[in-house]
């Protein structure tokens, strides 16, 4: 994602934006726990409680940090133990890093 595609995403309505952050994170978390599109994954359940490991969270880290050209710090993803905290925390920085861009 370029620095044009961070910009639209941040001026993206909030529940548009927060719908596309959460496909991206269940999407991660569902290709390290190798299941299918069809199944369901808890917004609210803790990372460990679904089966991932540190490395996994470090490794769905480092895709996010690519895909949205951002940078999340590792204590981020365990202070933020949930699809919902770590969606909300992308949110905050990539709205942050649009406006300091714009």
């Amino acid at each position: 994602m370029n620095q044009d595609d961070t910009q639209t995403l941040a001026l993206m309505p909030h529940f548009d934006r927060q719908v596309l952050l959460e496909d991206v994170v269940i999407g991660q978390c569902k290709r390290h726990l190798v299941m299918g599109d069809s199944e369901e994954i808890s917004l609210q359940q803790n990372y460990f409680d679904l089966g991932l490991t540190s490395l996994q969270l470090v490794e769905i880290k480092e895709h996010l940090e690519e895909t949205f050209a951002c940078v999340i710090n590792t204590s981020e993803i365990f202070e933020k133990p949930t699809v919902e905290q770590l969606v909300e925390h992308l949110d905050t920085l990539l709205t942050q890093k649009a406006s300091r861009t714009a």
